[in-house]
């Protein structure tokens, strides 16, 4: 491929995802935006300029993931497991599993690299100025984003979760762990075997204490 500037984005979906790739995509040094599909399929052949690529961890991607990971900017964000299964789960009631496989790629394949995090849901929880002033240190490695937009959109921070208020999400916030156990057995089981890798990774950027660590 002959990419030349790329900011690489790789998340988990329900993670914040759109949030990111907003903010990314309306940032002055920013000059397009494409998938990791897309831009495979174009070859690489894209117009000159810093580009935005975003992935998911799909199982075919992840060789291109490493490699984009090793040689481009990386910025991924986060939100508890839990969380963003139960935003895929309110949405059609399906089988969130495959989230939490997503996660543990995420580990895996960023093992040993130093990807710019953003744990959004802890930052949306912050007074306005730790938020600040969080929001712009974490993004400081990123040098040719423009500072005054980042500090723009931690000051006009929208809600992550897009689908606002529902059931899950008011049985997270009031700790109703047997209840959300209930609600998503394949998910909380599949979190649950998932601990060992994915609760040293999280500690790591902050989260303590979460519902499915028992």
């Amino acid at each position: 491929m002959k990419f030349q500037d790329v900011l690489f984005c790789p998340t988990v979906p329900h993670t914040g995802t759109g949030f990111l790739i907003d903010f990314l995509r309306h940032d002055p040094a920013v000059q397009g935006f494409t998938t990791l599909r897309d831009a495979i399929r174009s070859h690489g052949e894209i117009a000159p300029g810093l580009k935005l690529v975003h992935s998911h961890f799909d199982e075919d991607l992840l060789g291109l993931i490493k490699e984009f990971a090793e040689q481009w900017p990386t910025v991924i964000s986060l939100r508890d497991p839990l969380l963003a299964v139960l935003t895929g789960y309110n949405r059609d009631c399906g089988d969130y599993t495959h989230l939490v496989e997503h996660f543990v790629r995420l580990v895996e394949m960023m093992s040993g690299r130093e990807p710019v995090y953003l744990p959004l849901d802890l930052m949306g929880r912050l007074p306005l100025r730790e938020r600040v002033q969080q929001f712009v240190t974490a993004l400081a490695p990123l040098e040719n984003l423009d500072r005054s937009h980042r500090l723009e959109r931690a000051y006009q921070w929208p809600s992550v979760d897009s689908r606002g208020e529902y059931s899950l999400k008011a049985l997270y916030s009031k700790r109703k762990r047997k209840m959300i156990q209930r609600a998503v057995p394949r998910e909380w089981n599949a979190l649950v075997a998932a601990r060992p890798v994915l609760q040293p990774f999280l500690e790591a950027r902050g989260y303590e204490k979460l519902l499915w660590w028992g």
